[in-house]
């Protein structure tokens, strides 16, 4: 599954950077960009879950946040990579920019995908998933998932609201500064590089930090950081001061985002046994991320005329992470003692 989707993933993108313009094939570009931005999107789903699955299961019981957190910090690395790539197209002149320059960093993304495949069609699975495969009675996991861990999926989807940031920040904030208050473009591409820069050191620390004295509470602190640092970013963007956007973006991104982002796919992982654990995550963490998808869109629907207009936006942020901090403070389990053979198990519930 992780070679398919990577494949998946890579075709897609390199057929965006091959679509003929509108003006040769009309109302088909848009589709086509549409159907492959879904492909891309669908890959992405089973990507990032198969990863932190993987992970996990091949790292020591003691070590699992730890090893998981490489899998969003290897995400937050390409958004470096993705933002040092547009910036140096967007160097070029305009004209050749909008012809064919945009296409190039989806073209170069096939190298990215030779790297990838080469590195898994290595991979062995994890010990703990074969010996849960040798007792597999052949149920579709996806059965299971849905007839008796559908509670598990409610707590994940609302679990999962810590992941509006992330949008928020990087395709709102980026629309709203330049277009609202003028900020400059090439600015606020160099707070998501220096922030997804900060975040490769931050967030494996954030990981090390959650083996030592457990998820719940690094995670907990990390949404309440997000929430107060929104109102502290958007008021930053508000009055045009790149230094206070610079500093309230590390504060936002790097800090509070540094220490949900490296744990929360981890942790919702492990509230799935073994057998179903790919299918429960999968199923569970993307019925959560709708609300991510859509939260540009709530964003600019929300945004109000005028200095103070983003205030709703921020409301809307820090509500998301403060409802994902309750949630886990009462209703996630501690999972950091616990044998990576038994998550998800009725031992697991057990334990605290």
């Amino acid at each position: 599954m992780l070679v398919l989707t990577l494949v998946l993933m890579g075709v897609a993108t390199f057929l965006i950077g091959c679509l003929p313009p509108a003006a040769a094939i009309g109302a088909a570009a848009p589709v086509l960009l549409v159907l492959l931005r879904a492909l891309q999107g669908a890959s992405a789903a089973g990507e990032s879950v198969g990863a932190v699955t993987m992970t996990l299961e091949h790292a020591p019981s003691n070590k699992r946040a730890f090893y998981s957190s490489w899998v969003n910090t290897g995400a937050v690395a390409g958004i470096m990579l993705a933002s040092l790539a547009f910036l140096a197209v967007s160097l070029l002149p305009q004209d050749d920019l909008l012809s064919w320059g945009w296409r190039l960093p989806f073209l170069a993304s096939v190298l990215v995908v030779a790297v990838g495949l080469y590195i898994r069609l290595r991979l062995p699975e994890s010990e703990v998933f074969e010996a849960a495969k040798e007792d597999d009675g052949g149920e579709l996991p996806l059965k299971a998932v849905l007839r008796d861990h559908w509670r598990t999926i409610i707590k994940v989807i609302f679990f999962g609201l810590w992941s509006v940031v992330s949008s928020v920040f990087a395709a709102f904030g980026l629309a709203y500064a330049t277009g609202k208050f003028g900020v400059p473009s090439a600015a606020m591409l160099a707070v998501t590089i220096v922030t997804a820069a900060l975040g490769i050191i931050a967030q494996p620390y954030a990981g090390v930090l959650a083996d030592r004295i457990g998820r719940k509470p690094v995670f907990i602190a990390g949404n309440l950081i997000c929430a107060v640092a929104a109102f502290a970013y958007f008021w930053a963007i508000s009055v045009a001061s790149v230094p206070l956007i610079f500093a309230t973006g590390i504060l936002f991104m790097t800090v509070g985002y540094g220490m949900v982002n490296p744990l929360g796919p981890a942790m919702t992982a492990e509230m799935f046994p073994t057998r179903i654990r790919y299918s429960g995550a999968a199923t569970a963490s993307q019925l959560g991320l709708i609300v991510t998808g859509f939260a540009p869109a709530i964003a600019a629907a929300i945004v109000r005329p005028g200095p103070d207009g983003w205030v709703p936006v921020a409301a809307f942020t820090a509500a998301c992470c403060l409802a994902s901090a309750v949630v886990t403070a009462i209703w996630v389990k501690e999972t950091y003692k616990v044998p990576t053979e038994e998550l998800g198990t009725a031992a697991a519930l057990r334990t605290r």
